[in-house]
């Protein structure tokens, strides 16, 4: 009887995450004044929406594709290095010669809140429709990720014009898009439909919407009204409070919402707010994909978030499905999609 060879086995499926990276530098104060020099501490870390959505989901167990551009100075070879450290796999990134990494600089007060922040992200700039359509030209590896990815992570980082080449392409898998500032979330208000889950803040909220959001009742009408302009899921953080959510994409039923308290974290635990909500999203994108339904992979996410409060960098290097199953939140798994 002749063997039969096996068929090789699949690749598990992959993230494509697009958007900034940059180098954070962060100084922390325990009483800010303005107009002053505040002892504190100051800090530099790898940073970036998609850059730190793409760390934690390869630290969630996920292949991971980040698609970005770095200059070839010091800041961009740290982001390299550090990215790929954490198994992020960055074939498809960009080294653009002569060009400045993208910076951001923040100060932060009591508790880890940010009172202020500066970007410097010109280099996003020089990822527009042409360099995109060139990089995804017929049979490039940026059109086979693109047509081969089980989720799409976009950060409104990337301009206008990009944002709707992306979203405007054929649909192939789930396409998630975090807003990342009240400035910048305008640039997919006119994308909505094409939008299968938006994760954003109240700011960013009001901005899109130009209602104010200002507590959990305001935070669920907003979210209703997102998904009613044509988004999937909308996940809507209040920070500490919680997070309020719409789903239009739950089987065979009307949309539903609801809000979701945050978990009680000790004061004296939050170390630094600034990649909490990447976090969040990077577990509502690994719940997704395991076949969760949203309010248990908001749980999950609410789980990222809590642990990654607890450390000085944007990613907690100890972050894992196993971690937030047991660590201070104990969030349940489920057992079946």
């Amino acid at each position: 009887m002749p063997l039969v060879t096996p068929a090789p086995a699949s690749p598990p499926p992959f993230v494509l995450v697009l958007g900034g990276a940059n180098l954070d530098i962060v100084a922390a104060a325990p009483a800010l004044r303005s107009a002053e020099s505040n002892p504190g501490r100051i800090r530099c870390a790898p940073g970036g929406v998609a850059r730190n959505v793409a760390e934690n989901l390869a630290r969630l167990g996920h292949r991971a594709r980040l698609v970005a551009l770095v200059g070839d100075d010091p800041f961009g070879a740290l982001l390299r290095d550090a990215t790929a450290a954490a198994g992020v796999d960055l074939s498809l990134a960009q080294v653009v010669a002569g060009a400045s990494t993208c910076t951001y600089l923040s100060l932060h007060g009591v508790g880890g809140d940010m009172a202020t922040a500066v970007n410097d992200m010109g280099l996003m700039d020089r990822l527009d429709p042409a360099w995109l359509a060139a990089q995804a030209a017929p049979g490039s590896p940026l059109a086979e990720a693109l047509d081969e990815a089980a989720v799409w992570m976009l950060d409104c980082n990337l301009r206008a014009d990009a944002l709707a080449w992306l979203l405007q392409r054929e649909r192939c898998g789930l396409r998630c898009v975090d807003a990342v500032s009240a400035h910048k979330a305008v640039r997919v208000a006119p994308l909505l439909a094409q939008v299968d889950l938006l994760k954003l803040n109240g700011f960013e909220a009001e901005a899109l919407l130009g209602a104010p959001v200002g507590d959990e009742a305001g935070a669920l009408a907003a979210a209703r009204a997102l998904v009613g302009r044509g988004t999937g899921q909308v996940v809507l953080s209040l920070g500490a409070r919680g997070v309020a959510w719409a789903d239009a994409m739950a089987h065979g039923d009307a949309p539903r919402s609801g809000f979701a308290p945050a978990p009680a974290i000790p004061a004296a635990a939050v170390r630094n707010t600034s990649g909490a909500g990447d976090a969040l999203l990077a577990g509502l994108v690994h719940g997704r994909l395991a076949g969760w339904p949203l309010e248990a992979a908001l749980r999950f996410g609410q789980g990222c978030a809590a642990l990654t409060l607890q450390v000085d960098a944007a990613n907690h290097p100890g972050l894992s499905a196993a971690a937030i199953q047991a660590g201070l939140v104990a969030v349940p798994v489920p057992s079946t999609a």
